[in-house]
């Protein structure tokens, strides 16, 4: 039997002195904020792909949605 879950992707200011805040350059940074972790989030945090490597892939996504309008 599968349960629904609840997912929130949000846009969210954040404090300079944070793990987000800290980000710096290409690098990426994911917190997960779950019941069993409370109020502090698992910190998932790595090379991101970087600004010419992202543009590309947002590139080419807009190229395969316009192929199917």
């Amino acid at each position: 039997m599968s349960q629904k879950g609840e997912l929130r992707v949000r846009l969210k200011g954040v404090p300079s002195q944070s793990p987000l805040g800290q980000v710096q350059g290409a690098d990426s940074l994911v917190e997960i904020y779950t019941e069993s972790y409370g109020e502090r989030p698992l910190v998932i945090q790595g090379a991101g792909a970087g600004p010419q490597v992202t543009a590309r892939g947002v590139f080419g996504d807009v190229l395969r949605l316009a192929e199917r309008l």
